[in-house]
């Protein structure tokens, strides 16, 4: 697969921490077949990175780091200018693709659609 913006210089993110589990993080690892109805995938690419892609167009990228509670915590968020709709402002309150999309459409086992829900949950009550 190319990747049609991979040159593109990537800009940090505000972002919530989206805790997720040793079973979690491994299907985040793991991913998912994008197929017809879910079109936003992710690759791992170690050292906690991952990468957010749809048709050939890296969209995001977010880093996850092991705390010392067991959980893997989301400690860097960034994205690509030109991946994203211009006419959608950016704001802190705007969902990522990540969660908006891959998350939410529930392709990843153990599920991580909760995790979304309550993220979503979060940014539309204003607590970020």
């Amino acid at each position: 697969m190319k990747l049609l913006n991979f040159q593109d210089k990537w800009i940090p993110r505000e972002h919530i921490d989206i805790p997720l589990t040793k079973e979690q993080f491994g299907a985040l690892c793991d991913g998912f077949d994008p197929g017809w109805e879910a079109r936003y995938s992710t690759m791992a690419l170690g050292g906690g990175w991952f990468y957010v892609y749809r048709s050939g167009f890296l969209l995001e990228k977010f880093r996850y780091e092991k705390g010392t509670d067991g959980l893997y915590h989301l400690v860097e968020f960034f994205y690509k200018k030109k991946a994203y709709n211009p006419t959608v402002p950016l704001s802190p309150d705007a969902l990522s693709y990540f969660v908006g999309y891959a998350m939410y459409e529930g392709n990843y086992q153990p599920s991580l659609r909760d995790l979304a829900v309550q993220y979503i949950q979060i940014m539309k009550k204003g607590e970020l």
